[in-house]
């Protein structure tokens, strides 16, 4: 493994890439984005190019009360360095994770599963593998799921052998 490599926001454009996708947080809280943007991995690979950078080795993102983390993290960009999409892999011994405060008074919450994506222009983050999510009370485990950010709609679909179950606690929202 090579070194860790730690980085701000003040360093190369790529990381305003990260930065979009955690200043568009899935329910995050509203001041995380002027927040500093670190990321620490193992290695970092950028195809401007390309609009390809990938993040390896226990990458963790972290802006405010917003964390990223997975074992390789890929960030898609077009031409204008917006995003397409960002792809967190999780390992065999570890999930992806998403964890984001969505308001002072809340519990976290806090997502995991083998694949989180999420998609800019869509504004949809999709749980694959193993899914599970918690707000602190409330909770979903299933085979995945889809988060729709601006609409608030989770849609899960059906996977041979395997169910979604959802728990909600009366007066949790």
């Amino acid at each position: 493994m090579g070194a860790m490599i730690l980085m701000s926001i003040k360093l190369p454009l790529f990381l305003f890439v990260l930065a979009l996708f955690l200043s568009n947080p899935l329910i995050a809280l509203p001041d995380d984005k002027n927040k500093p943007l670190h990321v620490i991995a193992d290695s970092v690979v950028v195809n401007y190019a390309d609009g390809i950078t990938t993040l390896q080795g226990k990458v963790k993102v972290t802006q405010g009360s917003t964390k990223l983390q997975g074992n390789t993290v890929i960030v898609y960009t077009d031409k204008q360095q917006q995003l397409i999409k960002l792809i967190a892999y999780g390992n065999s011994n570890e999930p992806a994770n998403y964890e984001t405060l969505p308001t002072t008074k809340s519990s976290p919450f806090i997502a995991n599963a083998d694949i989180i994506t999420y998609m800019g222009v869509e504004k949809l983050a999709i749980f694959e593998g193993d899914a599970h999510a918690t707000d602190g009370t409330n909770q979903f485990d299933g085979p995945s799921f889809k988060y729709w950010t601006e609409k608030q709609e989770v849609v899960t679909e059906k996977v041979a052998n395997q169910r979604s179950t959802i728990i909600i606690y009366p007066g949790s929202n």
